[in-house]
């Protein structure tokens, strides 16, 4: 398959962490027969190089998911995400961190002629983990889950008010600064749900944001996760922001584990990608898992739902 008659991106988040340079990195994704890429976890030795490595390898930037650079310790290796600043921290200091480094995403953005950068907005701290939440349904204690998950939600929902304080307002400030950049943000569905924004506290960030280019970015698995969590449907989300969609993560999931590649999960990828409106962003988003072959297969899996004959990416 011809990948380059799609408006299908890859991200670098499949193979960034196998190779210390970014020229193999892209090259391993023109090789697969990619055009287009969303570029995640660049360490900033990888991202310095972008713009020559990027015309080398024949690649378009499409979007960006925050932070790129990726932060890193004092031996050169990636922080893990719970050491991230985040945009939602009630500490101002954390959270002016987080704002400085998703402003330096976009000014990157724009200086390669990206469209997009995502983000992710935070968390409320609760006592419920979610990995025991998924261990409860896989052994068939409904009961024990729903008690655990209500607790989590109501733990949730008594201390969130700094940290969606913190998020309207540092989005608030993003959104303004994307605009005089030239650069769409698109807000990611979370699959965890002590994190922001929830359901409804994406009406919160657009009210907020109204008037600047703050949109609705979907992800496949994250959202499956919510539903199989019984906190929102995946068609709720769409059907409900639809109208503000941005773009889309694809990747397919099982309750245990999301970022597969399209067919080795319990998703109808290639009906979900149909959905979506004809100008909104595509990005395959794996984990290091997935072979090459894989990949290409769940491609072909996804053009399935092609119209007269051209793939529905």
């Amino acid at each position: 398959m011809d990948l380059t008659t799609t408006n299908l991106a890859m991200s670098t988040s499949w193979n960034v962490r196998r190779h210390s340079q970014v020229g193999p990195v892209l090259a391993e994704l023109r090789e697969i027969g990619f055009s287009l890429i969303e570029l995640n976890s660049l360490p900033p030795a990888m991202a310095a190089g972008l713009p020559d490595e990027l015309a080398r390898a024949g690649l378009i930037v499409q979007s960006l998911h925050d932070p790129i650079p990726w932060p890193v310790d004092s031996s050169g290796q990636r922080l893990g995400w719970s050491a991230l600043p985040e945009l939602s921290a009630p500490l101002e200091e954390e959270r002016l961190s987080a704002v400085a480094q998703a402003k330096a995403t976009i000014e990157l953005a724009a200086r390669l002629g990206a469209r997009a950068v995502i983000l992710h907005l935070g968390h409320v701290d609760t006592s419920v983990p979610q990995p025991k939440l998924f261990a409860l349904l896989k052994s068939g204690a409904q009961e024990d889950f729903m008690r655990l998950r209500d607790r989590g939600l109501a733990e949730r929902e008594a201390r969130r008010g700094p940290n969606l304080k913190s998020a309207l307002r540092s989005v608030r400030e993003l959104g303004e600064y994307a605009a005089q950049a030239g650069i769409s943000l698109g807000i990611e569905v979370r699959d965890g749900y002590h994190e922001i924004p929830s359901f409804e506290e994406l009406d919160l960030v657009f009210a907020a944001c109204d008037g600047l280019p703050v949109y609705y970015w979907h992800d496949t698995g994250h959202a499956y996760r919510q539903e199989v969590l019984g906190i929102a449907t995946a068609d709720a989300y769409l059907q409900r922001f639809g109208s503000r969609l941005l773009g889309a993560h694809l990747h397919d999931a099982r309750p245990e584990r999301d970022h597969l590649a399209p067919g080795l999960g319990n998703l109808d990828l290639a009906g979900i990608a149909a959905r979506l409106p004809a100008g909104a962003l595509r990005t395959l988003e794996l984990s290091d898992a997935a072979t090459a072959e894989q990949i290409r297969d769940g491609v072909q899996l996804l053009c399935q739902a092609r119209p007269a004959g051209r793939c529905a990416l």
